[in-house]
C-alpha cells in the first residue's frame, strides 16, 4: 500500500510539472487566447443584442425573448418566438463548443509538454 501512495504522488508530481512547462510555452497561450478571443467576438456578432450574451447563455429563453422583444398594439410578438430560440441555442452551441474545444487543447497541450 506504501509503494502505491508513493505512485500517486510521483504521478500528480509530473501533472504539475507538466502544467508548469505548458503554462511557459507562448504558443499554447496564443492559440487559446486567440480561440478563446475568436469565439466571443463570434458569438457577440450572431446574436441581435450582444449585451444580453451572457443572459442568453445562462437564463430562460422565454423570460429573455420577453425582455428583449417588444408586443405590438395588437398584443403580439415582432418577432417569431421559435427564430429566437434557434438563435439562442446557435449562441449557446457556439459557446459550449468553444469550451469544449479549450478543455481538449488544455488536456492535449499537457500531455504533449
Amino acid at each position: 500500500m506504501e509503494n502505491f501512495l508513493y505512485g500517486l504522488k510521483a504521478i500528480f508530481k509530473e501533472f504539475g510539472f507538466l502544467a508548469q512547462e505548458a503554462a511557459q510555452q507562448q504558443l499554447f497561450w496564443g492559440f487559446g487566447l486567440g480561440f478563446l478571443v475568436a469565439t466571443i467576438i463570434h458569438g457577440f456578432l450572431i446574436t441581435d443584442h450582444p449585451k444580453e450574451v451572457p443572459r442568453l447563455l445562462f437564463g430562460d429563453a422565454a423570460k429573455n425573448f420577453e425582455r428583449l422583444h417588444q408586443k405590438a398594439d395588437s398584443g403580439a410578438y415582432q418577432v417569431s418566438y421559435h427564430d429566437f430560440v434557434k438563435r439562442s441555442n446557435r449562441v449557446k452551441g457556439i459557446f459550449a463548443f468553444s469550451a469544449s474545444m479549450m478543455l481538449m487543447l488544455a488536456i492535449v497541450a499537457l500531455l504533449i509538454f
